[in-house]
């Protein structure tokens, strides 16, 4: 390298320090106050919506039994539901084929249908 190069360089070198120490230095860290990070957003989402699912639990709701009042009808098969004397709802099913009606009722201690009698209908309506 000749003595002009040398020279060149130099003040090149020296220029681009300079310039670097005028620069004003950019914080690379994050603000603390503005961003947040994810752990912090995670937790507050989780406990917004916790807070949300609480009081939706402890709101009183008013108890809605179930209401059937309905017939529905098919060619071989009537469907009728109506309360019965112990007290609930009864499923009756007619069969119009056969000409037999079923009787099912919701047992509360077995939580499950059971079937309670099946006659002809001809005995219903005695002549």
């Amino acid at each position: 390298m000749n003595l002009w190069a040398r020279a060149t360089t130099r003040k090149t070198d020296v220029a681009e320090h300079t310039a670097d120490r005028l620069k004003p230095k950019r914080n690379t860290e994050p603000s603390k106050r503005i961003i947040m990070n994810n752990k912090s957003l995670t937790i507050a989402t989780l406990t917004i919506t916790a807070v949300i699912l609480a009081v939706a639990n402890l709101i009183p709701f008013p108890q809605q039994n179930a209401l059937a009042a309905e017939t529905i009808k098919d060619r071989d098969y009537h469907l009728v539901t109506s309360r019965v004397q112990q007290g609930g709802e009864g499923l009756y099913i007619l069969d119009n084929r056969t000409g037999k009606v079923a009787v099912f009722t919701w047992d509360v201690a077995s939580r499950s249908v059971r079937l309670r009698a099946v006659r002809m209908v001809t005995d219903a309506f005695p002549q």
